[in-house]
């Protein structure tokens, strides 16, 4: 939150004065080359530049006794450091120049989202803005690569001066946050940024007001809107419910009715047993299960009731489903068959 402030009120300073500015040809000016030591960060090491003085290149934690060795004249309580383009990941964000607040938040979603590394693991550097290049570009610097650098000039109070990052389009020079979130620790940054708080806290106390009321109110709407999409939600899941119940029901229905349609009719059923069944034989029950029929009963003689109804034009198959028992006293049997009909259209 404090960064997005700082990003907030520096943009009125430093993009808007900055494009108006550019009407007018003018460029401040940096330290000369060679006016104070310069670190060369590469995949090497960290080679170490002086006037009159080959470089000499050590490790990075090595670097702050490296230069407290200098010649006198040489020495210098500052120092500028250069990253060479194996050292950093250099990342386009739009081929326009934008505001910093609006480069930083879409960095950090670039980094967290399009990158394999994480934003605590990285140094996020925002370069300044050059009048030669338009586009929005941002630099990651691994910590761990870094923090022995850091480190190593801190224990020798030698303070970075200038952090510039070396790409074929020429160096890209870091605004002053990055180069703080380089040069100090993280409890630093935090204390600056907390006494950075309490210096501007007076001046932008209404527009936090402001903003706090626009974000009560935003809030609110987002609640009421978040009740509302739940009540549909509800709706919908029941309407989507009835209609799931509605088609299953439709598709049960069409189901009967495609078996009823394929389905012979009783009174046909009941006409041809009347022709092929012989004299003498009654039948107690008649149960008909779409195109399966059984018949239970008696007679005098079961055994050639089989090949009259399988001389029939609408039964098939028929078979004893029990066995034949004659009743005693009387030559009659009873029996139980079941056949299969034919479709309705014959």
């Amino acid at each position: 939150m404090v960064t997005g402030v700082i990003d907030y009120v520096a943009d009125v300073g430093r993009w808007w004065s900055w494009e108006v500015s550019s009407l007018v040809s003018r460029r401040r000016s940096v330290a000369k080359a060679g006016s104070r030591p310069l670190l060369r960060v590469s995949r090497a090491g960290v080679s170490v530049e002086t006037q009159r003085r080959l470089p000499e290149v050590v490790k990075p934690a090595e670097v702050g006794a490296a230069l407290r060795r200098l010649p006198r004249r040489l020495r210098s309580p500052v120092v500028d450091v250069v990253v060479e383009p194996d050292r950093h990941l250099q990342r386009k964000l739009s081929p326009l120049r934008l505001p910093r607040s609006r480069m930083r938040a879409m960095a950090r979603l670039d980094c967290e989202g399009a990158t394999p590394l994480r934003e605590e693991d990285c140094i996020l550097v925002l370069p300044k803005y050059r009048r030669d290049h338009a586009a929005s570009v941002y630099f990651l610097l691994r910590r761990d690569q870094f923090e022995p650098i850091r480190a190593s000039l801190a224990a020798a109070r030698i303070k970075i001066g200038q952090l510039a990052m070396a790409t074929p389009d020429g160096a890209f020079v870091a605004d002053g946050p990055s180069l703080a979130a380089l040069r100090r620790p993280a409890r630093m940054r935090r204390a600056a940024h907390r006494l950075f708080w309490g210096a501007v806290a007076a001046s932008v106390v209404g527009l936090i007001a402001l903003g706090g009321v626009t974000a009560w109110q935003q809030q609110r709407a987002l609640d009421a809107l978040g009740v509302e999409i739940s009540t549909a939600e509800a709706e919908a899941a029941d309407v989507r419910a009835d209609m799931r119940a509605r088609t299953e029901e439709i598709g049960r229905i069409a189901s009967v009715r495609e078996a009823k349609s394929q389905a012979v009719p009783l009174v046909r059923i009941l006409e041809e047993l009347a022709l092929a069944l012989p004299d003498g034989t009654w039948l107690t029950r008649i149960d008909v299960d779409y195109g399966t029929v059984t018949l239970t009963g008696q007679t005098s003689g079961a055994a050639r009731l089989i090949p009259l109804l399988e001389d029939s034009d609408l039964f098939r198959a028929p078979t004893f489903t029990q066995p034949v028992l004659r009743d005693a006293g009387s030559l009659d049997e009873r029996f139980t068959i079941t056949l299969e009909t034919a479709s309705a259209d014959g």
